[in-house]
């Protein structure tokens, strides 16, 4: 049975070889091109990610703050509710997304562009957040950004093995390499949060 529905699934993106491919070479290509432009060069000497990638708390802190605003945004700004396809459980039952990332992506820049002026808060001016900051530690946000996926996916794909959940027919391959990178549960949530 399991040869049989191995030689059924459709695999897309080059199969289990070409997930497992992806999943290894495209952040390492990701972090060799941050270094590079880094730099200003191409220099195959000392490629190996420095020590500064990995204790800046600076930029953890910003992939934190960043992550979770986006997530407080989508939850408290005004939206469009939009309900998606039928699932498969056979119920006739459609999940509501809400669409509100337009709106959250100008909250977003209005509050990085705001900063209090004096110490009475009557005065905002706008244009204050160093976004250079943004340039200065991309190679890092890279790395850390890669780490925080990598935390993530792991975390979702075991979560997947709960029971009752509905799995997605693209991701339920019985390879552990492709449903990984697949994502192997339809419509993860927490609460109205979906994580895909």
């Amino acid at each position: 049975m399991p040869n049989q529905r191995k030689q059924m699934f459709d695999y897309k993106f080059g199969g289990p070889i070409g997930a497992l491919t992806t999943m290894i070479f495209l952040p390492l290509v990701t972090l060799l091109l941050t270094y590079w432009a880094s730099i200003g060069k191409i220099k195959f000497a000392n490629i190996l990610p420095s020590s500064e990638w990995c204790s800046s708390g600076g930029s953890y802190s910003f992939l934190c703050f960043g992550f979770g605003l986006q997530v407080l945004l989508e939850q408290v700004l005004p939206d469009e509710i939009v309900h998606g396809v039928l699932l498969p459980d056979g119920l006739g039952k459609r999940l509501p997304y809400q669409i509100s990332d337009h709106l959250a992506f100008w909250v977003t820049l209005l509050l990085l562009n705001v900063h209090n002026e004096g110490e009475a808060m009557s005065e905002l001016v706008f244009g204050r957040v160093p976004l250079s900051w943004l340039y200065d530690y991309h190679s890092t946000l890279a790395f850390v950004t890669i780490l925080w996926t990598i935390l993530l996916l792991s975390y979702l794909f075991l979560r997947s093995f709960g029971k009752g959940l509905l799995l997605a027919a693209g991701g339920d391959s019985g390879n552990p390499f492709y449903d990984f990178f697949m994502g192997r549960q339809l419509n993860p949530r927490w609460g109205t949060f979906d994580w895909k």
